[in-house]
């Protein structure tokens, strides 16, 4: 909801109201006589606690701009360390947040506005990594980190000064003491870098025969793969009645 307030109400939960939820709004067309008509939103909330409904109606200031073109000096800042100049009121919430996504590390895309719905509670940067996915016949993952705060133009965290455990650690590892401790696998200061392991690849289904020449069983040399997410190797064997 982005409009003019015109009315808020603070009461016990009506009949019915036991589930609680976030903001849910709801728009029609209210007609009054000898005037046109004038879209009309109506938002509730329900909660359970003492004193829940307490969510400010007053509007906050927050920068509101997108830039997809990645943190790069060649193109113009849009976005990424300069939004002032752009303000939006936003009331219901009174919050502002900040996206940022990034690929394996690296920011390529930024966004600033009021929060959604049922972003009240202000937060630092809170990561979450998808599933990678195929760009140009390589493997890529994506992480999307998001803030909330709720002070005026308080969504204006240059990107530039993001650290690496600001970013997450690109999904791979934990934030201990400001320092990126990377799990099994990466490495690099934001934990971006695939770690490779070198392992023999092979299969011989002949089984361990003097007669038939040796492919795999023991002398698996020359036949080498260079291997990541995991970075392991594996061995498997199959017997049959103790062969």
């Amino acid at each position: 909801m982005r409009g003019s307030i015109q009315q808020i109400s603070r009461a016990c939960g009506n009949s019915g109201e036991t589930v609680a939820h976030g903001l849910q709004c709801t728009t029609g067309y209210h007609h009054y006589f000898f005037s046109p008509s004038v879209e009309k939103t109506t938002c509730t909330s329900v909660c359970s606690t003492d004193g829940c409904n307490n969510l400010p109606a007053i509007p906050v200031d927050c920068y509101v701009c997108d830039d997809y073109s990645g943190l790069n000096g060649s193109n113009p800042d849009r976005c990424y360390n300069n939004p002032t100049g752009t303000i939006q009121a936003c009331t219901l919430p009174s919050t502002c947040r900040l996206a940022i996504v990034t690929e394996e590390g690296s920011i390529q895309q930024i966004s600033r506005a009021c929060g959604y719905i049922g972003e009240t509670e202000a937060h630092a940067l809170h990561c979450t990594t998808s599933s990678p996915y195929y760009s140009y016949s390589s493997s890529v993952k994506r992480t999307i980190c998001t803030s909330v705060c709720s002070t005026d133009g308080c969504n204006n965290q240059p990107a530039s000064n993001l650290t690496d455990c600001d970013l997450g650690c690109s999904g791979n590892g934990q934030c201990i003491e400001g320092i990126c401790v990377c799990n099994h696998g990466f490495n690099g200061t934001d934990c971006s870098n695939a770690v490779t392991v070198d392992c023999y690849v092979c299969h011989d289904y002949s089984g361990l025969n003097d007669s038939n020449r040796e492919q795999c069983y023991n002398n698996p040399t020359g036949t080498i793969q260079a291997c990541t997410r995991p970075s392991t190797c594996r061995l498997a064997i199959v017997t049959e009645e103790g062969n």
